[in-house]
């Protein structure tokens, strides 16, 4: 027979909650070291974060490029590739969209600035795949 499988926590899931209690036990360490109060620094990230809906706007906008980022990396990690730069090329997309933005915001009509920026950062996205594209079937270092 089968040995028994506990529903309630898997294997994994055991080694995901205690690497998440192993590094909060080593950050209030840290704070203690520090000085300071951990329950008093853990309560002033949570009012900082999610104390007014001003501030929880501005922590969704931050975590949505974030996230994209891990659902890219999410198909190349499945597909046995590495992709180390993601960050790097939203960040490139964003200084290129914030170029021609501001280029043409005082020339252009708003839609049209906006058209531009965004057909700048799909050319960069391309150009920037063909480029890897190359190096990889050239093996180019």
């Amino acid at each position: 027979m089968p040995k028994a499988r506990c529903l309630l926590m898997s294997k994994t899931l055991y080694y995901q909650v205690g690497a998440i209690l192993i590094s909060l036990v080593f950050v209030a360490i840290v704070i203690l070291l520090a000085g300071g109060n951990p329950i008093a620094v853990i309560s002033s990230i949570w009012g900082g974060a999610l104390g007014t809906s001003d501030r929880i706007g501005r922590v969704l906008a931050t975590l949505v490029p974030l996230m994209l980022c891990t659902s890219g990396l999410l198909f190349t990690f499945t597909a046995g590739l590495y992709n180390l730069g993601i960050e790097g090329e939203i960040m490139l997309g964003a200084i290129v969209t914030t170029f021609v933005l501001r280029l043409t915001q005082d020339n252009l009509p708003p839609s049209l600035a906006i058209l531009l920026a965004v057909l700048a950062v799909v050319r960069r996205g391309i150009v920037g795949r063909v480029s890897r594209s190359l190096e990889y079937l050239w093996a180019c270092e």
